[in-house]
């Protein structure tokens, strides 16, 4: 199964789930992505360079470990990234709307990470 299918299972589970994106950490790029609609590029390069900033910034550089999952809500969106330092520099980046299951998609953002990094 190709990346941006996996991309698509995860997303399509979430109702809610608008973005899933997988990028780089060291750069913020994007690597492949899944949107549920049209999105500008510029959008999904915020989101991926947002989690460069929430799990490799000044504040997690602060931190006794680098940080696995960050969670940004930002009005009515909510931004989850999923980081494992054990997989390499990747970083699974969701967008979602409120009322999403919150522990339900971490779970298999991190799953989907673990999938994606071993099958590279």
């Amino acid at each position: 199964m190709a990346m941006s299918d996996r991309l698509d299972l995860v997303r399509d589970r979430f109702q809610g789930c608008n973005v899933v994106a997988l990028a780089d950490l060291t750069t913020g790029m994007p690597l492949s992505s899944s949107t549920k609609v049209k999105l500008p590029q510029e959008k999904i390069d915020y989101l991926c360079d947002t989690a460069r900033h929430f799990l490799t910034g000044a504040i997690a550089a602060r931190l006794p470990a680098p940080p696995r999952i960050a969670i940004f809500v930002n009005g009515r969106a909510i931004e989850v990234f999923v980081h494992n330092p054990e997989f390499g520099a990747e970083v699974l980046c969701c967008q979602c709307s409120t009322g999403i299951d919150l522990p339900g998609l971490t779970r298999a953002a991190q799953d989907l990470l673990a999938e994606l990094v071993d099958k590279s």
